[in-house]
């Protein structure tokens, strides 16, 4: 009947055994305790006798074999110290990933746009707000630039700073609205810069920031 005792290396062993499986040392009277007693280990013959175990500094891994507990080189499958096999490191959970930083138009919660019209009368408008434009229709300054041009009904179109982009519309005008030369039937959103046509001739620029 085999008889089982401890090896030095903390190891269970058959005391017939030559070598030790779990360290390699060999299997002496010497490196032999019976398994009641766990106070005293001793050693495989002229192995060094392992550092006092501390405790592991944040991230560092020990050498899972109780006797030994050497801090582990990072990404080390053998310890060092009692040449046993170790365990995978487990990985340990990374950031998210990045948000890359929004690039492009602003949003529109802080963007503006410009209108340019005749004469190069420039007026802005910010997120939410409506301009009309016509003959009588919008600011003084819309209604003077446009009361002379009789092709632009009194009230022609309406251009609106919306969550997407502006908003254009035709107020059923007589001769039309266009967005670079494609007619408006009734609202349309669109991403400046572009060009609005109120009829024929009258061309009106609409860009993003003041226009200056």
């Amino acid at each position: 009947m085999a008889t089982m005792m401890r090896h030095g290396c903390g190891t269970v062993v058959d005391a017939d055994e030559i070598l030790c499986p779990g360290c390699g040392g060999a299997v002496t009277e010497e490196t032999l305790s019976p398994l009641e007693e766990a106070a005293t280990t001793v050693l495989p013959a002229g192995a060094a006798a392992p550092p006092p175990a501390v405790g592991p500094s944040e991230g560092e891994r020990l050498c899972p074999t109780e006797w030994c507990r050497r801090p582990l080189l990072p990404g080390a499958t053998v310890c060092d110290g009692c040449h046993r096999p170790v365990p995978p490191a487990t990985p340990q959970p990374g950031p998210g990933p990045s948000v890359p930083a929004p690039t492009g138009r602003p949003a529109l919660a802080t963007a503006t746009y410009a209108l340019v019209l005749p004469g190069a009368v420039r007026l802005v408008l910010r997120a939410g707000e409506t301009l009309e434009l016509g003959r009588e229709a919008g600011p003084a300054v819309v209604r003077a630039t446009l009361a002379p041009l009789d092709t632009v009904s009194r009230r022609h179109a309406s251009v609106t700073a919306a969550p997407d982009g502006a908003v254009v519309r035709d107020l059923n005008s007589a001769n039309g609205t266009f967005v670079d030369d494609v007619a408006v039937s009734a609202a349309i959103t669109v991403r400046p810069p572009v060009v609005l046509r109120l009829g024929q001739t009258v061309r009106i620029g609409l860009v993003e920031g003041e226009g200056s």
